[in-house]
C-alpha cells in the first residue's frame, strides 16, 4: 500500500508523457517553444523544481500510509533517488538552455537572466536537501531582504501620489483599496494595449525564481 501514492502519481503524469511522445513524433516548428525560446527556457528549467515538490507531496502520503510522521522526504529508495536527481537535472537543463539561447543569438541580457534563474533554482534545491557551508548564506541574506523591504516601504510611503494612496489605505482600507485595485486593472489594460499580452507574461516568468528565493530567505529564521 505504501507504493500506491507513487503509482497514482505516475498515472497522473500520463498526459504529460503522451504530450512529450507526440511532440517528438511530429517534427517541425513548435508554437510557443521555438517562437519564444526565452519563455520556453524559463519554463524548462523550472520543471525539475516542480517535480521535486511533486515527489515530496507523494512522499508525504506514502510515509503516512507506512506509519511515518508524514515527512516530505521519501522513505522508498527509488523515489528518494529520483527526488535528489532533480538537483543535477536543474543544473544540466539550465546549461542546455543557455547553450540553446546562445546558438539562437538571443540578446545577452536574456541569457544572463536565465543563467541567474537556473543558479537560484539549483541553490534552493541544494538548500532544501540540507546543504551546508556557502548554502547557508540565506541566513544572513534574510535580514538584508527584510531591511530592503522596509526601505522600499519607506520610499513608497513618501512618494507624492502613491504614498498618499497607501497611507489612506492604511487608515481606511475599505474605502481606498477599491480605488487602488481599479487603478491597477486600468494600468494593466493600458500596458497590454501598448505592448501586447506578452508584456505581462515575461515579467511574471521572471518573478518566479525571485519569489522562490524571497520565500526561502524570509523563512530562513
Amino acid at each position: 500500500m505504501r507504493h500506491l501514492p507513487y503509482a497514482i502519481g505516475l498515472f497522473m503524469l500520463s498526459p504529460l508523457f503522451i504530450w512529450a511522445a507526440l511532440w517528438l513524433a511530429f517534427p517541425g516548428p513548435k508554437p510557443g517553444i521555438t517562437d519564444a525560446p526565452f519563455i520556453a527556457s524559463l519554463i524548462g528549467i523550472s520543471i525539475p523544481l516542480a517535480f521535486y515538490h511533486y515527489i515530496a507531496g507523494l512522499a508525504f502520503i506514502a510515509n503516512s500510509i507506512e506509519g511515518g510522521a508524514g515527512e516530505v522526504r521519501p522513505r522508498w529508495t527509488p523515489a528518494r533517488w529520483l527526488q535528489k536527481a532533480m538537483i543535477p537535472l536543474t543544473a544540466i537543463s539550465s546549461l542546455a538552455a543557455i547553450i540553446w539561447l546562445v546558438q539562437l543569438d538571443i540578446r545577452p541580457v536574456y541569457v544572463a537572466v536565465l543563467a541567474l534563474s537556473g543558479a537560484l533554482l539549483t541553490f534552493g534545491l541544494i538548500k532544501a536537501e540540507g546543504g551546508q557551508g556557502p548554502f547557508n548564506i540565506h541566513l544572513t541574506l534574510a535580514s538584508a531582504v527584510r531591511g530592503s523591504v522596509r526601505l522600499f516601504q519607506s520610499i513608497l510611503m513618501n512618494l507624492p501620489l502613491i504614498g498618499a494612496l497607501m497611507r489612506e489605505i492604511a487608515r481606511n482600507p475599505h474605502r481606498a483599496a477599491p480605488y487602488l485595485v481599479a487603478n491597477i486593472v486600468l494600468g494593466a489594460i493600458l500596458y497590454i494595449w501598448l505592448f501586447g499580452f506578452v508584456a505581462l507574461v515575461i515579467p511574471a516568468m521572471l518573478l518566479v525564481p525571485v519569489a522562490f528565493y524571497l520565500m526561502m530567505t524570509l523563512a530562513a529564521d
